[in-house]
């Protein structure tokens, strides 16, 4: 099954990836996204009936305005390092699997961000700067290195932080400190911030909205072009929100290899779809395709279709 797309600039082929025509390398397809890759932005030529379902939610999605950074026209496509590996991510780590993504051809396909998730971070900030650093012995070159790498690939990387002031495994956050972090993300060369809720207090967890706005406002400052991902698992509907901040923002809480934990995401994504359009997308959660789970592994073609839908 095929979807065939036009651009701003005219008509272009551009196929859907199939699940049968996907390369799929274990711990390389843990992708977030399986969507068209930027400039394909309309579907408007199908081949086959399953096609044209898939053609047909597109074309039916209701656009609205949201934050007008230019960025993330179509869903971003790339792969994350949590739901593998977790807390075990390194520089080595990050620089294979952008190495992997260019060699399958999956950088092709549009699959170029490279993330990484938590626990890059040293346990402290610096003492002097105040600024986050990475874990010396994970990252020995540093962030800004590893960006340069995976720049010189043709790819871009991502980083994760907190809207509170730890990250869900107790590194520093960025609560308070937003304007410096992003400053720091900027200079180091980073595409894109995920940004979690893992240490508000009860009452900022009440209205996140505040907190979330000022790392919105100070990665604009900056100058450089970042993605903002917004990870506050849904609560507080952030889908009527986060438009006007972010480029994404999670609609439910966290995903894991279980069939019935994808179907139950999935079955919640409806009617948020009036939400979404571009520079502004529903996030369900990272597709679980390539994680190491023998079971999950039967249905990770079903989970691929539903994002491709």
């Amino acid at each position: 099954a095929h979807c065939y797309c036009a651009t701003a600039h005219g008509a272009r082929s551009s196929p859907l990836l199939t699940t049968e025509q996907a390369p799929q390398p274990a711990r390389v397809l843990n992708a977030f996204s399986a969507k068209p890759a930027e400039g394909c932005s309309m579907v408007t030529r199908c081949s086959s009936p399953l096609a044209l379902l898939m053609c047909t939610l597109l074309l039916h999605t209701t656009l609205v305005l949201g934050l007008d950074n230019g960025l993330a026209l179509t869903p971003p496509m790339g792969w994350n390092s949590w739901n593998e590996f977790q807390c075990n991510v390194s520089e080595s780590l990050i620089l294979r699997q952008g190495k992997a993504m260019v060699d399958t051809g999956l950088a092709e396909l549009g699959y170029i961000y490279v993330n990484i998730d938590d626990c890059w971070q040293a346990q402290e900030r610096d003492n002097e700067t105040g600024r986050l650093v990475a874990d010396g012995a994970r990252f020995p070159n540093g962030i800004q290195a590893v960006a340069d790498q995976i720049h010189e690939m043709g790819l871009r990387i991502g980083i994760y932080s907190d809207v509170g002031k730890k990250t869900c495994q107790g590194f520093p956050g960025s609560h308070d400190k937003y304007e410096l972090d992003a400053k720091t993300f900027a200079e180091w060369g980073i595409d894109f911030l995920k940004l979690d809720t893992c240490a508000l207090t009860f009452d900022e967890r009440l209205d996140p909205q505040p907190d979330y706005a000022r790392m919105s406002a100070a990665l604009n400052a900056t100058g450089r072009p970042i993605v903002y991902s917004i990870c506050n698992w849904g609560k507080k509907d952030p889908w009527t929100w986060a438009p006007d901040i972010a480029n994404m923002w999670r609609t439910t809480m966290d995903i894991y290899p279980q069939y019935a934990r994808v179907m139950s995401i999935v079955d919640d994504q409806a009617g948020k779809e009036t939400f979404a359009g571009p520079g502004h997308w529903n996030d369900p959660d990272m597709v679980e395709v390539g994680v190491d789970s023998t079971i999950f592994n039967w249905y990770v073609k079903v989970q691929f279709l539903f994002h491709v839908a």
